[in-house]
């Protein structure tokens, strides 16, 4: 996935600088740029419409696999073995719902880290992490470091125009 990179906040005393809505902003387009990158892998009719009803709910911390099972009326007989066998990250691992969930947070959190310093406990409930805890071990797992260490690459290589970070783990 080619890099997509980001205008750079404005200055902290500028008059339009609103912190808040700036990381809203980042969150929308992040999530928008993994929308138009991922969407479109599964072939049967159920897969697809549970990705889209992850992929809308990204955000949210209720989003679990079984709202989506709810939500989208699918049967759960071989549900989940299903989805692993259409649904592939990087193209070569096969990811259960839930980890295909946090996978997804942790690609939304990827780029807004990209874009710069933030809260790391504000980051983990902003893409739908209900505790720091669990971003932090979806963080070791698809990122392979800390969030603290993935938040002190992003300094000085966002200034350099170039990804801090290490691509995302399958």
């Amino acid at each position: 996935m080619p890099y997509i990179s980001y205008p750079p906040p404005p200055p902290p005393n500028s008059h339009k600088f609103n912190k808040k809505v700036l990381e809203n902003e980042i969150i929308e387009k992040a999530c928008k740029d993994f929308l138009k990158t991922e969407a479109s892998h599964a072939e049967k009719i159920d897969i697809l419409l549970a990705l889209r009803y992850i992929h809308e709910n990204l955000l949210s911390p209720s989003l679990s696999v079984k709202k989506v099972i709810e939500q989208r009326n699918i049967r759960t007989h071989n549900f989940y073995d299903r989805f692993a066998g259409e649904v592939t990250l990087n193209g070569n691992a096969r990811r259960t719902p839930g980890e295909y969930i946090a996978w997804a947070r942790i690609h939304v959190a990827r780029r807004i880290l990209e874009h710069g310093a933030c809260n790391l406990k504000e980051l983990a409930s902003a893409v739908g992490f209900n505790s720091y805890r669990s971003f932090y071990r979806a963080c070791r797992k698809h990122l392979g470091c800390k969030p603290s260490e993935a938040a002190k690459m992003v300094q000085g290589a966002y200034l350099a125009g170039r990804s801090p970070l290490p691509a995302l783990r399958a």
